[in-house]
């Protein structure tokens, strides 16, 4: 089980985005945890904003925009942790176990058709083999260890950048893949505003 944990921090307000549930608890407690993992000076909700902003533009440097399709295979942790919540404030998200295997993943790539993968730096994992058997873009992210829990930086090619669309209720953040134990995997989509609605529950 992961020791790291997400510490709440209800919103006195409600919100149906994202970023702007993100930004107003940055203002509300700037200086109040938001994630803590053993060994690691805990992440603040400021620096949490301020993160989520910096790789924002560093996606964008890579050409991914709002509506793009983003699979993140990242080991459990507070990295894991704050790479969804960036990807789903500035793309869409779509979460996947590292420990799938090649035909697995290739099932759901098929399904899914990101627009790029990240993982992290150094991994041969079977996610990145089969991204770029497909000529899908493989970012890689770099831990921070001496930073705070969950920060990182990504590294990949720059291929400009595309105009900063800001986020709508109705758009999804994140894309959950079922097992497919049954049938078929299948994507199962949320949006900013189911997510908010939840978070402010």
């Amino acid at each position: 089980m992961p020791t790291e944990r997400f510490v709440a921090a209800r919103p006195s307000a409600s919100f149906s985005c994202l970023p702007q549930l993100l930004e107003h608890q940055a203002k509300r407690i700037p200086d109040a945890p938001a994630i803590l993992a053993p060994g690691r000076a805990p992440l603040t909700y400021g620096r949490l904003y301020q993160h989520i902003e910096k790789i924002g533009h560093t996606l964008r440097a890579m050409g991914i925009g709002r509506h793009d399709r983003i699979a993140v295979a990242l080991p459990n942790g507070p990295e894991m942790a704050v790479a969804i919540l960036t990807v789903a404030t500035n793309a869409v998200c779509a979460p996947m176990n590292p420990a799938y295997g090649a035909e697995e993943l290739d099932r759901y790539f098929s399904g899914l058709r990101p627009r790029a993968l990240i993982t992290q730096a150094g991994s041969d994992s079977p996610a990145c083999r089969v991204a770029l058997s497909r000529d899908i873009p493989v970012v890689k992210m770099s831990s921070a260890f001496d930073a705070e829990a969950g920060l990182f930086m990504l590294t990949g090619d720059q291929k400009g950048t595309p105009s900063h669309e800001s986020a709508s209720p109705s758009d999804v953040a994140l894309l959950l893949l079922t097992s497919g134990t049954t049938s078929r995997p299948k994507i199962v989509p949320l949006t900013h505003a189911n997510i908010c609605a939840s978070a402010c529950s």
